[in-house]
């Protein structure tokens, strides 16, 4: 009863090759505790290296496109600051170069001539020879008759 265990076990000398096992035991669950420590490890480096990959993704697409308005912008004012290049519009009118031209006088022949209302022939000779003086304006002439 002198003895101190409380399971009441009693210790006897042990042989070499059960303290080899015990100690190779020992081994392998150390190792086993730190391949498996190295696991969990790596698994939270692996997930830690697809949410910092999904992060910079981001980040590239978000610099990519903050580049692309920031260009446009710029390409846009350099165009706005220089003249313009392209011919203008068309108005409308027609450039006299490009209208039909009247047919010439017959060689030889006699020309006739429509004066407006009131203009007599010396007037039409002063007029052509650029000796032109005020003329009286004819009567009708704001009416659009065609003279």
């Amino acid at each position: 009863m002198g003895h101190s265990h409380l399971d009441g076990a009693r210790t006897h000398g042990s042989s070499g090759i059960s303290d080899f096992f015990d100690g190779l035991a020992q081994v392998i669950a150390v190792l086993a505790l730190g391949v498996a420590a190295i696991d969990v490890v790596m698994w939270v480096l692996h997930i830690l290296i697809i949410i910092a990959t999904g992060i910079g993704f981001l980040v590239l697409g978000t610099g990519a496109g903050f580049a692309a308005v920031k260009w446009r912008r710029y390409k846009n004012r350099r165009y706005q600051s220089w003249p313009q290049v392209y011919p203008p519009q068309p108005s409308g009118r027609i450039d006299p170069y490009y209208l039909p031209q009247p047919p010439a006088p017959p060689a030889g022949g006699d020309l006739h001539l429509h004066l407006p209302p009131g203009m007599t022939g010396d007037e039409l000779a002063h007029l052509m020879r650029g000796q032109a003086r005020a003329l009286p304006r004819p009567v009708g002439y704001d009416k659009g008759d065609g003279w």
